[in-house]
């Protein structure tokens, strides 16, 4: 059996999901919650219990005590720790043309500009 590597914003969208009606979930919860196709595939505590210690590493939930911040940054025993998405976590289950609106704005006003400029200039050179 390979080891399983829970996708990140499938796990995000499920922690988003469990915490619909209320302002927090916990690693029991959510291993209790995952797929039956993961759990096949080979998901088991260890790999929610690494996930959730990534996510809360790299920003995308947070936890509200002291002591749970130590806890889920060690990765160590999580099952009675509370956390909850972070802005940047809800950020991150955004699709990628809504995150990167700008960029993408951008890009269109400078393909626009240059097919103006192009349609200017092939004008001013069949007139001529």
């Amino acid at each position: 059996m390979s080891y399983f590597d829970l996708d990140t914003k499938k796990t995000l969208g499920l922690i988003d999901e469990l915490t619909k009606e209320k302002p927090y979930t916990d690693a029991v919860e959510l291993l209790n919650n995952i797929p039956n196709d993961w759990k096949l595939n080979g998901c088991g505590t260890g790999n929610v219990t690494n996930k959730v210690s990534n996510l809360y590493r790299e920003g995308f939930i947070d936890t509200a005590t002291e002591e749970s911040k130590h806890i889920l940054r060690e990765g160590r025993e999580i099952q009675n720790q509370s956390f909850f998405l972070t802005p940047r976590g809800r950020d991150q289950m955004k699709n990628w043309f809504v995150r990167n609106w700008q960029g993408v704005v951008g890009f269109l006003v400078s393909v626009a500009t240059i097919c103006t400029a192009l349609y200017t200039a092939l004008l001013y050179y069949s007139q001529r």
